[in-house]
């Protein structure tokens, strides 16, 4: 396995982050889980989440993006 993700092309980081929202909201996830599913810090997901990430965000993004595409298999 690599350590390198892409994020999908047709989705933007806006459309994930609010994704991951709704997910939260209607599976009443914390995001102390998510982000231990997804592989980051929770710190760096409550940043990402709350817009104040200081680094590029496309790779936070992608590992939710992945992180959403599991939980829709499951």
């Amino acid at each position: 396995m690599t350590d390198v993700v892409a994020l999908h092309p047709d989705r933007e980081i806006d459309q994930i982050l609010a994704d991951v929202r709704d997910a939260m909201t209607r599976r009443s996830y914390p995001q102390a889980r998510v982000a231990r599913e997804a592989g980051i810090s929770p710190a760096t997901l409550t940043q990402v989440l709350g817009g104040t990430y200081a680094a590029d965000a496309r790779r936070v993004a992608a590992k939710l993006d992945q992180w959403l595409q599991r939980l829709r298999q499951d």
